[in-house]
């Protein structure tokens, strides 16, 4: 009968890559996998070898540096990976019929600045909007992740990448920088219909930027890893 490993022992590979300071729970569910199939291939060879005999011969395998190269190689991978499925996630959004219907955002946002007596308060309200709703977001994704760790014991990869997306800087800065110096620039020409074009496309194109990465792609991105990892939740 082939030897397998059981239950408890992938317990004891998976606090094995804890110990060894692989944080992240996707790298080490990898990690894991690799040991064991390493293991279960030396037990068929020599059946009599103990588990924590095969577990240091196969982390030997890994050289003097131990695990870090392999979780800097899968650390890239899973990135590009997850950055992958962003981009899928943004072209699927961007099309038919949510082009026309961005298309008739902008042109009814050009129309309503162009008659509006408010022009300048509409366009400062809706930067408001595009810094604030991110900002209370990200904070409730972490609180999320941060009471959904405790629990589980777990903190995965794809977490970092959604939170790098809210709080990356440029998605907060631009409007950050418009509202400080909100009050240093001059009225909204709202007779030129250039400058109505340019910020009706800026608002509506940014505001969408913002709602794909702060609500549609987070909850795309945790549906695909329910999949992957049926453990991963969100409490």
């Amino acid at each position: 009968m082939k030897p397998i490993i059981t239950e408890d022992r992938i317990q004891e590979l998976y606090a094995f890559t804890r110990q060894h300071f692989v944080v992240h729970y996707d790298i080490q569910t990898e990690l894991v996998d690799h040991l064991a199939n390493g293991i279960e291939a030396q037990w068929e060879e020599h059946p009599q070898r103990t588990f924590e005999d095969a577990l240091h011969i196969e982390f030997k395998k890994f050289g003097v540096f131990g695990f870090q190269d392999v979780v800097e190689q899968r650390t890239k991978a899973l990135m590009k990976y997850y950055w992958k499925e962003v981009w899928q996630l943004f072209k699927q959004y961007f099309r038919l019929p949510k082009i026309i219907m961005t298309i008739a955002l902008v042109l009814m946002l050009q129309m309503l600045l162009r008659f509006s007596a408010f022009s300048n308060i509409i366009v400062f309200g809706l930067v408001c909007l595009m810094f604030l709703l991110p900002a209370v977001q990200m904070c409730r994704f972490r609180l999320q992740v941060k009471k959904r760790s405790k629990i589980s014991g777990k903190q995965y990869l794809l977490e970092d990448i959604i939170t790098g997306l809210g709080t990356g800087g440029i998605m907060f800065q631009i409007p950050l920088q418009f509202l400080i110096n909100f009050n240093n620039h001059s009225e909204l020409n709202v007779d030129n219909p250039w400058v109505l074009w340019i910020v009706s496309s800026f608002l509506v194109f940014y505001g969408l930027v913002t709602y794909l990465v702060a609500f549609y792609i987070p909850k795309n991105l945790e549906e695909n890893m329910k999949k992957m990892y049926p453990e991963y939740t969100l409490v």
